[in-house]
C-alpha cells in the first residue's frame, strides 16, 4: 500500500473493520483523522454539540445495532467532557470505542502546560473503567484498532479508548492494515449444559432472569426457545428489556422488587440468570432471596459469582449457552406445576394493575404513547419521574433491541441516546421519554438531530424543574425546596429555533394523536406535555 498518515491509517482500518458511523467533534488535535474522513464517504460522520452527548450516541448506537459504537473527541478538555459517557458504558457493559488525540510526543506526559494537555489522560479513562491504548506510530494504528474491536466483540463489553498524539496523526509511513481479528466467543462445556438442563427440567417453578447480556449477544431467539420449552416466566432487568417481547405470555418484565413480583421470584425453585450483574435496584440492595437451584450464565468469569453465588456458574457467551441448552430441553418436557401458566398470567396482570393504581396519570399517558407506537419502535428513557415506573416498566417493549436507558441514571442522556439509536436503526421509530430538567442538559442536540436527519420523537414531560428531587425534598424537608424549580424556556419556540417540529398537549388523547402524527411525518419532533402527571 502507498504510505499513509496516522490519521489515514485510523480511517482505513475502521473501514476495513466494517465501521459505518462515527460520532465526533473536530479539534486541532484530531484534524488529520477528520481530513482522512473527507476522502472516505462510506463512513458517516454525525457531529454532536458536546462530547458527552457523542459518547451517549455511540452507546445507544451499539445497543440498537449490536455493533461497536465509535466516537471521536479531542484531547484534554474534549476528552474530559466524555467522562459521563464512559462511566455509562462501563455501568451498562456496552460496546463503545473512543478515539482521542494527544499532545505532540515531545511534550507527552511532561505536564508542561501545552495546549489541551491533561495531566494523566489514560489514568482519567482508567479510573472510569475504560481500557486504554496509546498509538505511537502510524504503523501501530491498525493492530491497536483490531485488538480493541475484537475485544469489544468477544469479551464482556467495556469502554475502550485509543489515543494518538497529534504529530503521529500527521506523520507519514508505510502501514500494513493487517486483517480484522476473528472474535472467539467463550462456549459452555457440554457437562455444564447437561447439568443446567437437568436442574431446569426437574423444576416445578422455574424462572428466567434476563439481563443485558441477552441483547448484547443477540440471544433473543435462543432465549425464546428455552423459556417456551420450560414454560418458565422471564423477568427482565432494564438492560434486558426487549430480550423477550413484553406481550409474550411468559414475559413478566422489569418487576423484581415490587410485590407480588418479589414473592414470586423467591418462591421459584430454580432460577436461570443470564447476562446480569444482580445490581442494587432489582435485588432491593441484595435483600432478595434466590433459591438453592440457581444457574448463572455470564461472559465475564469474574461476574459469575459476584453479588450472588450460584449453584452452577457458566462463564460463556449467552447466545451459545442458550442455544446449547435449548437443544437439550427440546428432547424432554419440563416438570412445571400444572397451574403455573395461569399463575404467571395473573402475576403479569397484577403487576401492571399495581402501577395503574399507584400512578394512574402516568399510566394513562403511557397507554396513550403505546397506542401510537408501531411494534418495532425503540423506546428511550431519560432519568425523569415519568420514566421510572412508566417508561422503564409499564410502557411495553415489543421488539428486539427496543429499549435504551441510562444504567448510571444520568440525567440528560435521553435525547443523545435517541439520536444514536435512530442512526443505528433508520427505519424504526424512536420515541424518547424525557423530563424538562434533564432535557436542558443536551437540548442543543436538537441541532444534531435536524442536521443529521434523525427523526426522533421526544415526549417531554414538563413540570418546570427536577420533579423527583422536588418530591424527595418535600417528603424529607417539608417545603424547604432549593435547586429544583427551574426557569424553563418555551419549549415550542426552542424546538422551532433548531428547525424541529413541536406541539403542546394537555390530555392523554391529545398525546396519542401527537405521537402518531410525529411518527408518521418522520421529522424531528418535540411534544411538550403539560398534562398532569405528578402523583
Amino acid at each position: 500500500m502507498p504510505p499513509m498518515t496516522g490519521g489515514q491509517a485510523v480511517v482505513a482500518t475502521l473501514k476495513q473493520e466494517g465501521v459505518d458511523t462515527l460520532f465526533g467533534i473536530n479539534s486541532v488535535h484530531m484534524l488529520p483523522i477528520y481530513d482522512a474522513l473527507y476522502d472516505e464517504p462510506s463512513l458517516r460522520l454525525i457531529v454532536p454539540r458536546h462530547e458527552m452527548a457523542g459518547g451517549f450516541m455511540a452507546d445507544a448506537y451499539s445497543r440498537a445495532s449490536g455493533k461497536v459504537g465509535v466516537y471521536l473527541t479531542s484531547t484534554g478538555p474534549g476528552a474530559a467532557n466524555s467522562a459521563g459517557a464512559i462511566l455509562e458504558s462501563w455501568m451498562g457493559s456496552t460496546r463503545t470505542l473512543q478515539l482521542t488525540g494527544q499532545v505532540d510526543t515531545p511534550y507527552l506526559d511532561q505536564r508542561r502546560g501545552v495546549l489541551h494537555e491533561a495531566p494523566d489522560q489514560p489514568g482519567m479513562f482508567t479510573a472510569l473503567g475504560a481500557r486504554t491504548a496509546r498509538v505511537m506510530a502510524p504503523a501501530d494504528a491498525p493492530a491497536a484498532l483490531h485488538e480493541a474491536l475484537c475485544a469489544l466483540r468477544s469479551q464482556r463489553p467495556r469502554p475502550y479508548v485509543i489515543e494518538m498524539p497529534i504529530d503521529i496523526q500527521y506523520q507519514t509511513a508505510d502501514v500494513a492494515l493487517g486483517l480484522p481479528l476473528t472474535p472467539a466467543l467463550p462456549a459452555p462445556s457440554p457437562a455444564d449444559v447437561e447439568r443446567a438442563a437437568t436442574l431446569l427440567l426437574a423444576a416445578r417453578r422455574p424462572v428466567v432472569w434476563a439481563g443485558g447480556g441477552i441483547n448484547t449477544s443477540g440471544a433473543h431467539a435462543e432465549l425464546r426457545r428455552v423459556v417456551e420449552a420450560l414454560g418458565a416466566p422471564v423477568f427482565t432487568t432494564r438492560g434486558g428489556r426487549g430480550a423477550l417481547p413484553d406481550d409474550h405470555p411468559l414475559a413478566v418484565g422489569n418487576y423484581f422488587s415490587e410485590e407480588p413480583g418479589r414473592a414470586f421470584l423467591e418462591a421459584a425453585d430454580v432460577v436461570l440468570a443470564v447476562g446480569t450483574r444482580f445490581s442494587g435496584s432489582p435485588t432491593a440492595n441484595w435483600s432478595l432471596r434466590l433459591p438453592p437451584g440457581f444457574i448463572r450464565v455470564d461472559i465475564d468469569p469474574a461476574e459469575v459469582d459476584h453479588n450472588y453465588a450460584p449453584t452452577l456458574g457458566i462463564a460463556a457467551d449467552a447466545r451459545l449457552t442458550l442455544a446449547a441448552l435449548a437443544k437439550g430441553l427440546t428432547e424432554e418436557r419440563g416438570s412445571v406445576a400444572p397451574d403455573y401458566a395461569a399463575e404467571v398470567s395473573t402475576l403479569r396482570a397484577t403487576l401492571r394493575a399495581g402501577i395503574r393504581a399507584r400512578a394512574p396519570r402516568i399510566a394513562a399517558l403511557m397507554d396513550a404513547i403505546t397506542s401510537a407506537m408501531p411494534r418495532e419502535t425503540i423506546v428511550v428513557t431519560d432519568a425523569t419521574l415519568p420514566a421510572y415506573t412508566g417508561g422503564n416498566q409499564y410502557l411495553p417493549v415489543r421488539a428486539e433491541r427496543g429499549f435504551v436507558t441510562a444504567h448510571s441514571v444520568a440525567i440528560g442522556a435521553g435525547l443523545p441516546f435517541a439520536l444514536g439509536a435512530q442512526a443505528a436503526a433508520p427505519n424504526r421509530p424512536v420515541v424518547c421519554i424525557a423530563g424538562d430538567g434533564g432535557f436542558m442538559l443536551h437540548a442543543t442536540e436538537l441541532a444534531t438531530a435536524v442536521e443529521a436527519g434523525l427523526p426522533v420523537v421526544v415526549c417531554l414531560f414538563n413540570n418546570g424543574g427536577y420533579g423527583i428531587l422536588r418530591r424527595f425534598q418535600r417528603q424529607r424537608f417539608g417545603d424547604r425546596l432549593i435547586g429544583v424549580n427551574l426557569h424553563t424556556p418555551d419549549m415550542i419556540a426552542l424546538a422551532g429555533a433548531f428547525g424541529a417540529r413541536a406541539e403542546r398537549v394537555d390530555t392523554p388523547a391529545a398525546l396519542q394523536t401527537a405521537v402518531a402524527r410525529a411518527i408518521e411525518r418522520r421529522q424531528v419532533s418535540l411534544i411538550d406535555i403539560q398534562a398532569p402527571f405528578e402523583e
